[in-house]
C-alpha cells in the first residue's frame, strides 16, 4: 500500500530535477551551447572527466528508486542505512557537476553556466536537505 511522506515526495522531486538537468544546457555563451549530456557523448579525449554525467544519470535514478522505495515500505527494517545512501547520493549529485565545471571551464567558468547546471545542483540539494530532515525526525514518517 502507498503512504506518501513529504520525505519521498521531496527525494522524487530532487531526482527528476537532477535527471532533468543533466539534459539542459549547462553552459551557454551563445551561439554555443552544450549540455551535461553532450559533455559525456562528445567529450571523450577533450575533457578529463567526460564520465560524470552519465554517474549523475545513474545516481539521480537511484535516489528515484529510493523514494519510489520510501512509498512502498519493502525495506522499511532497513529505513536508516537506505536515507544514509540518499544522503552520500545527495551529496555527490550537488558537487560533481561544480567538479566537472571547474575541470571544463577552468578560472573562468560562473559566468557561462545556464539552468541545466543549476537544476542538477539544486536537485543534489534538494535530496540532501530531504535526507537529513528525515534523519533528524523533522519530518514525520507516515506509519
Amino acid at each position: 500500500m502507498f503512504k506518501f511522506s513529504i520525505y519521498g515526495i521531496l527525494l522524487l522531486a530532487g531526482g527528476t530535477i537532477a535527471l532533468a538537468g543533466i539534459f539542459l544546457a549547462w553552459f551557454s555563451f551563445p551561439p554555443f551551447s552544450l549540455t551535461g549530456w553532450d559533455i559525456f557523448s562528445e567529450g571523450n579525449g577533450t575533457y578529463d572527466y567526460f564520465f560524470i554525467p552519465v554517474i549523475l544519470l545513474v545516481l539521480s535514478a537511484m535516489a528515484m528508486g529510493a523514494a519510489v522505495d520510501d512509498f512502498i515500505k519493502r525495506f522499511a527494517s532497513m529505513r536508516t542505512m537506505l536515507r544514509a545512501i540518499a544522503l552520500i547520493i545527495g551529496v555527490l549529485i550537488a558537487v560533481l557537476p561544480i567538479f566537472l565545471m571547474s575541470d571544463i571551464g577552468g578560472s573562468g567558468w560562473t559566468e557561462y553556466l545556464a539552468v541545466g547546471f543549476y537544476m542538477t545542483v539544486a536537485g543534489g540539494i534538494l535530496i540532501t536537505v530531504s535526507v537529513v530532515l528525515s534523519l533528524l525526525k523533522v519530518l514525520p514518517d507516515p506509519e
